[in-house]
């Protein structure tokens, strides 16, 4: 018990990681919009000029790999915008399915677009809206839909973007890829009472800010006890491995001076 406890103080004399809020954002920005806002790209790959519309994923994708020097090509870039479509197109049945009213259409009018939601559907995040988890496997899929269809040149550039962007957003995921590193990863019974404290530890800081008020800061003494309890908690789901790597990762993660 001890030794937690020295563990719990030595954590918190380095830079504290936020525990993050699961809000569904992913890779991709244009991911989380409704299928029907998705722009197709043109013949030549390129996204149409469309003002005012999310972000093509297949363009971004591109925009990523470019900037590692290993850009799609014309036929890799059309590969990928149909796989996307197909999976555009899947959504009406998965989504509206038993749900939907008799004699309605359920799949794509022909200029492509995904049919509207019925009216006063309530549906999370909004009329027509998908709640995060959806947006998450959306996503997922997607990944999963294109790296068969990358060079081995661009998967490397591909896995460095989202190791980056991972510990960019700091949280479980972060943890985890940290874990990973160091060659000592969450055990599968490990994983949901871990995601539960970095939860727990989510709420509690968003319960704090909210009752400060958008112009106040937030319980200075309440959020330390909050974050003293998370680490408590978190170093009693590790073994010694584990916590020597989280102490690292906390390390890294102070800002530079």
């Amino acid at each position: 018990m001890k030794a937690l406890l020295w563990i719990t103080m030595a954590l918190l004399l380095v830079s504290p990681v936020m525990a993050q809020e699961e809000d569904g954002s992913g890779f991709f920005e244009g991911f989380s919009a409704d299928d029907s806002d998705f722009p197709s790209s043109g013949e030549n790959g390129r996204q149409r000029d469309t003002s005012g519309e999310r972000p093509n994923p297949v363009d971004q994708l591109d925009a990523i790999l470019a900037k590692g020097g290993a850009p799609l090509t014309i036929e890799q870039k059309q590969m990928i915008q149909a796989k996307l479509q197909e999976q555009i197109e899947s959504l009406p049945q998965s989504q509206a399915g038993a749900d939907a009213p008799a004699g309605r259409q359920t799949r794509p009018a022909a200029s492509g677009r995904a049919p509207e939601s019925p009216a006063g559907a309530d549906t999370p995040g909004g009329a027509g809206g998908r709640n995060p988890d959806q947006n998450r496997r959306q996503e997922e899929q997607f990944i999963a839909s294109f790296l068969p269809v990358l060079t081995p040149q661009q998967t490397t550039v591909w896995k460095s973007y989202e190791r980056e962007q991972i510990r960019a957003r700091g949280g479980y995921p972060a943890l985890r890829l940290a874990l990973e590193e160091a060659g000592t990863p969450p055990t599968p019974e490990q994983e949901a009472p871990i995601q539960e404290v970095f939860g727990t530890y989510a709420r509690q800081q968003r319960e704090l800010r909210r009752a400060a008020g958008p112009d106040g800061a937030p319980d200075a003494a309440k959020m330390k006890e909050a974050e003293t309890q998370y680490l408590s908690e978190l170093i009693q789901l590790l073994n010694a491995e584990q916590r020597q790597a989280l102490i690292e990762w906390r390390s890294k993660q102070q800002p530079p001076r």
